[in-house]
């Protein structure tokens, strides 16, 4: 029986405190980050990034919990220092504070 993982909060946490389905879908898509930029995940779903910043923005608390973390400004400038790996041009999308 396939289980509808947009209805079911009960079954996305089975899901994310399964370690072992976790490092499948890991492997499936070929996922070696743990970071990613609003558009890097856009594209992957290859939607429209006001469609990922709209569903982050619906479910944020239920994706907080889980430990995603949004960041922005100072805190964002500070893990771009430290993570060579994000390209600006990466970055469209991102929300910048001055």
């Amino acid at each position: 029986m396939n289980k509808d993982l947009t209805q079911s909060l009960v079954d996305r946490q089975n899901i994310l405190n399964n370690p072992f389905a976790v490092a499948e879908a890991r492997k499936t898509f070929n996922i070696e980050q743990l970071f990613f930029t609003n558009q890097q995940i856009a594209d992957f779903y290859n939607v429209n990034i006001r469609t990922i910043e709209r569903i982050i923005e619906e479910n944020n608390h239920e994706l907080s919990q889980n430990g995603v973390m949004i960041l922005t400004g100072s805190k964002l400038q500070e893990f771009l220092k430290m993570n060579n790996d994000f390209d600006t041009d990466k970055m469209s999308g991102a929300k910048q504070e001055s």
